[in-house]
């Protein structure tokens, strides 16, 4: 019984985090100037064959934060290992930047936008066969 309940809640893990999943800040009460940037996680469709008589196993989940921080991006990046990829493009065409490093578990990454003009732009944070993208503006 234990065993068809665990099957059970792993099917319903799988169901529910299928998708689209946002990636949020949880700490509202930040005492720095920082604005957060909100992330989509854009995902391939992956067809899977789960065999019952295996043993199951659960990955964690990625987390992933963005903040513009005066003239940087702070980059959370947890429960993840591998290279991520990060470009910031202007929404005009005006300037972009693009920056790349190794995460082993948990890492913090400054991404220098100092040189980009005030206006509006887009990231797009690769993380193996997941893509997180989002969208903020620079102000004078």
């Amino acid at each position: 019984m234990l065993k068809r309940l665990f099957v059970i809640t792993a099917i319903l893990f799988s169901i529910l985090s299928s998708g689209f999943l946002f990636a949020e800040n949880d700490n509202e009460d930040e005492a720095d100037d920082g604005s957060s940037i909100d992330l989509l996680q854009i995902r391939e469709v992956i067809l899977k064959s789960y065999s019952l008589k295996s043993t199951a196993s659960f990955s964690v989940p990625v987390y992933l934060e963005a903040t513009l921080l005066n003239d940087e991006i702070v980059l959370g990046v947890e429960n993840y290992q591998g290279f991520v990829s990060v470009d910031v493009v202007s929404l005009s065409g005006s300037g972009s930047v693009n920056d790349a490093f190794y995460v082993n578990g948990a890492g913090v990454q400054y991404v220098d936008v100092s040189q980009l003009t005030p206006g509006d732009y887009s990231i797009e944070l690769n993380l193996g066969q997941s893509t997180y993208v989002g969208k903020f503006s620079i102000n004078e």
